[in-house]
């Protein structure tokens, strides 16, 4: 016997909002970040819902969905190859200097005005 999609949703929402606070620590401890915690939670919670009839038949739906936060966050670093370098100073910039162009375009604009209309 199967039970209704109302049930099967109440259900899920009572045990979200029950463990939100617990998930949200956890994935704090993970990520660092209260943002990423937060949407590491979310798609965890996500995931779980997805497949809420095999979470609620599970012996401790708990750990079964504390498990699919930490698959979730290692799915998340996988994908990051960008390292953060902390530092205290800031790169030197190897810009050159533009005053050259600035000037050229200006001797060209005036070259320009004294152009006829018909011939710019």
């Amino acid at each position: 016997m199967t039970r209704a999609p109302e049930a099967h949703d109440a259900d899920f929402r009572a045990f979200a909002t029950g463990r939100w606070p617990r998930l949200l620590r956890t994935a704090y401890l993970l990520t660092g970040h209260h943002h990423d915690a937060e949407d590491l939670v979310q798609v965890a919670l996500v995931k779980a819902y997805a497949r809420w009839h095999r979470v609620a038949q599970a012996s401790d739906p708990d750990a079964y969905v504390w498990r699919i936060l930490i698959n979730a966050h290692r799915d998340r670093i996988r994908g990051l190859r960008v390292f953060e370098w902390l530092t205290v100073r800031f790169p030197e910039r190897s810009d050159r200097d533009r005053t050259e162009q600035v000037l050229d375009r200006e001797v060209l604009a005036r070259a320009l005005q004294r152009l006829r209309p018909r011939q710019r």
